[in-house]
């Protein structure tokens, strides 16, 4: 791999959230010396030239984040010898029919999914996977604003999504059977917040077999239901809370209720640029997720992160660099003893953001990934 030419492919989500993440891991392998290419199906005269380049043997590895790399490899089926990694962002299930694929139409394809749960689930299903790992999301350290002259108390960013008791109202046409598993998975994790999703459905499903693809519908529509109704409870908790500002689709329904500022579907840049400004990034996820860039971003951007609960997260960041939403505990209260505390919480945010430098930049992100390449 000492020479070897790292190829990327590039996708563009409706934020650009993804890319610039393929792009910060490209660069993190370009200090390592490597060349890296961007993968571009539509320029011609380069994918010619890539494809003399796999032929000759130099292209070491083709690096993917969610981007659907079956319509790549239709456009060019020569790739298939090269050996695939993909670093998952998204839960197993998810993305269990296009990872199952892509396995079975390249020779070697090694996975990675951003919490330990996640790549403990994948390798149940996807026992053909030449390697599967944990690398969680990272950061690029930035430059930040001192902490007197932010001007964003709490900054919050995601989609509201689909109206949680609907959702759960539907399972009702699904049949008494399926309706009950569903309710009692959700109950499950409600409960708690050190069972995963996996674990919380096979234990719902008991000997009941089941095949992969159904399981991952199964889960779907739990996860769904779940992050749906956790991010619309935390944030109409804190309607009444100053300085509150909120990114994303759906939250009309919040204007009026309180001194919030709603900013809208807002592109990955600006809400980096945001955090700029921002003492403190709210991140409002089940505890089973594990990882989410959000909380990363918000290190290394000088902010404190306030977080649901989060086992891995806490484990990687210590309490004392983050705000922890207990259950139980009302987030606005929680978010306003920190604000008052603003000492306090300058240090924490400080302390966040030496974790992260030391330990969560796609620097170290790279060395993981190249370990789990070399032979054992």
């Amino acid at each position: 791999m000492d020479r070897a030419l790292i190829v990327f492919a590039r996708g563009q989500a409706a934020n650009g959230n993804v890319d610039r993440m393929v792009g910060a891991l490209a660069d993190a392998f370009a200090r390592r010396g490597f060349e890296t290419r961007d993968l571009d199906t539509t320029d011609r005269p380069a994918m010619e030239d890539l494809q003399r380049q796999v032929a000759a043997g130099r292209v070491g590895l083709l690096v993917a984040m969610n981007v659907g790399m079956e319509a790549i490899l239709a456009n060019a089926p020569w790739l298939k010898g090269v050996p695939l990694f993909l670093y998952q962002l998204d839960h197993p299930y998810l993305v269990y029919p296009a990872v199952a694929g892509l396995i079975e139409a390249f020779n070697q394809v090694r996975l990675s999914y951003t919490g330990p749960s996640q790549a403990v689930f994948a390798r149940h299903l996807h026992p053909r996977a030449a390697a599967i790992t944990c690398l969680p999301h990272a950061a690029v350290p930035v430059e930040t604003r001192s902490w007197d002259r932010r001007d964003i108390p709490v900054l919050f960013t995601g989609n509201r999504g689909q109206d949680p008791e609907a959702l759960r109202d539907s399972w009702r046409h699904l049949g008494a059977e399926q309706h009950a598993l569903l309710n009692g998975i959700v109950e499950t994790l409600l409960a708690s917040t050190t069972v995963s999703l996996e674990d919380a459905t096979r234990a719902a499903l008991g000997q009941t077999p089941i095949s992969n693809p159904a399981l991952c519908a199964t889960m779907r529509a739990v996860d769904q239901y779940i992050r749906a109704r956790l991010r619309i409870e935390v944030l109409s908790s804190l309607t009444d809370l100053e300085g509150l500002h909120v990114c994303g689709d759906g939250w009309d329904d919040l204007a009026g209720l309180g001194p919030v500022t709603l900013l809208g579907p807002t592109p990955a840049d600006r809400v980096l640029a945001l955090m700029g400004r921002a003492k403190m990034v709210l991140n409002v996820h089940p505890a089973y997720y594990d990882s989410h860039e959000r909380v990363f971003d918000a290190a290394a951007a000088g902010c404190l992160p306030v977080i649901t609960p989060s086992r891995f997260l806490i484990d990687e960041f210590g309490r004392d660099a983050l705000r922890v939403l207990t259950p139980g505990a009302d987030p606005s209260e929680v978010i306003a003893a920190a604000l008052d505390d603003d000492a306090g919480s300058a240090e924490r945010a400080r302390s966040a953001r030496r974790v992260q430098e030391r330990a969560h930049t796609w620097d170290h992100r790279v060395s993981a990934l190249l370990a789990g390449l070399e032979p054992r």
